[in-house]
């Protein structure tokens, strides 16, 4: 019998089990006289049944009703196969333990195969023999795309858009936001940002936010006023931050006239503006607090997501960009002077910052894995040559290695799955669609796929 054990099985079982005292429903199917061997018993089984089917799960329910004094059961669960039609205690199992009671029970069974037809039955063991309840069939759903491409486009033609990617089945989409809504997103993409099942979408040339749904892309507002050339967009409950680089002086190429949109998320309207003398850049969500990049100077800003008032100035070195979270809820800052700062946002205090890092000196693509572990980086030669490497650093050591992990030209943009894959995007120079290359985490490439014009970004899901 494979019982199963997390650490052994190459399939993972999560659950939330309940044990009741089992209430017989006059509506529930009892299945009567469970066999044991070749005999007949009185144990009585509810009949087992699945709801909440995904691409890669399912929910199963069953219970027992009556037990036997002469079969005293020492084991009660599900089996599963999706070879075997008669699935059996050879086959996976997941166990409830010992039964000396009635109850009911359930299980959310994860990492199943998508598209796959499964069967499944109640099993009950005593020490004179294994009996089971009926089979039930169910097949999980296809795999949807699990890879969302930002596809910034090209700045005087607006042409942004979003493309997705299936890793299981190698299926690429491109334009999925224009497909859905029978419209093009018609800006140029900076960035898009997740936040409660919607996807938020800076763009400039037109200068908006899209506002869309995650899972279908169908458009449900959009912010066409109030904002001038976006950049980035931050969330905390009912409140979203926008940063706007301004108006640009031709002269001095300088943004002046910077500013915070403040976003009411359930009127998807401006409610405020928080006027900047430094040029915004990235802004991420920490708590009850926004932290505003500021790119043009040297320092991060903490305004409180109450009243919108700001808590501190974090000093750093200059150029300070991109920003994530690391597993132990700190903050890493790429600056354009090629630094890295950590910063403790319980205190909003510098922990340590690593110099001499490689990187590309403006628009800086930094991301991390899903441990919050180790972090990713772009750093490019610029022009004309465009050479680009990805680096990867521990948020424990204090020196950057000097060896890339990828080297290539074109880099546009960075990413690394929740499985542990770094997606790198080739903006082509802009010349024509981009695309997009997986690797390892040691740098083996293993697919290319086709994404639309400047990938600069990933979301996964």
């Amino acid at each position: 019998m494979k019982r199963l054990k997390l650490s052994v099985l190459p399939m993972l079982f999560a659950f939330s089990s309940l044990l009741t005292a089992c209430n017989q429903d006059s509506k529930d199917i009892i299945l009567d006289g469970i066999s044991i061997g070749d005999q007949a018993t009185e144990v009585k089984l509810k009949a087992i049944s699945a709801d909440n089917k995904t691409s890669t799960g399912v929910h199963l329910s069953g219970g027992i009703t009556d037990l036997d004094n002469n079969y005293a059961i020492t084991d009660i669960g599900f089996v599963i196969s999706s070879g075997n039609n008669q699935p059996d205690t050879s086959d996976l199992i997941y166990s409830f333990g010992k039964a000396s009671m009635t109850f009911t029970f359930d299980s959310t069974i994860i990492d199943l195969s998508p598209n796959t037809v499964y069967y499944a039955r109640t099993y009950v063991l005593t020490s004179k023999g294994a009996g089971y309840g009926n089979v039930l069939a169910f097949q999980t759903s296809e795999s949807p795309a699990d890879v969302i491409v930002i596809n910034e486009g090209n700045f005087s033609s607006g042409d942004g858009s979003f493309s997705t990617y299936n890793s299981l089945t190698n299926e690429v989409s491109l334009s999925v936001f224009a497909a859905a809504n029978g419209f093009p997103v018609a800006g140029t993409v900076q960035n898009a940002r997740v936040f409660n099942g919607n996807i938020y979408a800076t763009t400039n040339d037109a200068d908006k936010l899209e506002v869309f749904d995650q899972e279908t892309f169908v458009s449900k507002a959009y912010i066409n006023s109030g904002l001038n050339s976006p950049f980035d967009f931050a969330a905390i409950g009912d409140k979203g931050y926008v940063t706007n680089w301004g108006t640009l002086n031709y002269d001095t190429y300088a943004w002046e006239n910077s500013f915070i949109a403040v976003v009411d998320l359930k009127t998807n309207t401006i409610s405020n503006t928080i006027n900047l003398e430094e040029q915004p850049q990235h802004i991420l969500a920490v708590g009850n607090s926004f932290y505003v990049a500021n790119v043009s100077g040297n320092t991060i800003s903490v305004y409180s997501a109450n009243d919108d008032s700001k808590q501190a100035d974090i000093s750093v070195s200059a150029g300070p960009d991109n920003m994530v979270l690391d597993k132990g809820g700190n903050i890493w800052v790429m600056c354009t002077s090629g630094n890295l700062v950590q910063i403790d946002p319980s205190s909003n205090s510098v922990i340590k910052t690593i110099s001499n890092v490689q990187n590309s000196g403006y628009n800086e693509k930094l991301t991390i894995d899903a441990k919050g572990e180790n972090i990713y980086y772009l750093a490019s030669s610029g022009w004309p040559d465009y050479n680009t490497n990805i680096y990867s650093i521990s948020i424990d050591v204090t020196e950057v290695s000097k060896d890339p992990v990828i080297s290539g030209t074109n880099y546009y943009g960075i990413g690394v799955s929740p499985g542990g894959m770094i997606y790198v995007s080739d903006a082509n120079a802009f010349q024509g669609n981009g695309t997009v290359y997986t690797y390892d985490l040691k740098g083996n490439q293993i697919e290319t796929f086709a994404a639309g014009r400047g990938p600069n970004g990933f979301i996964f899901r």
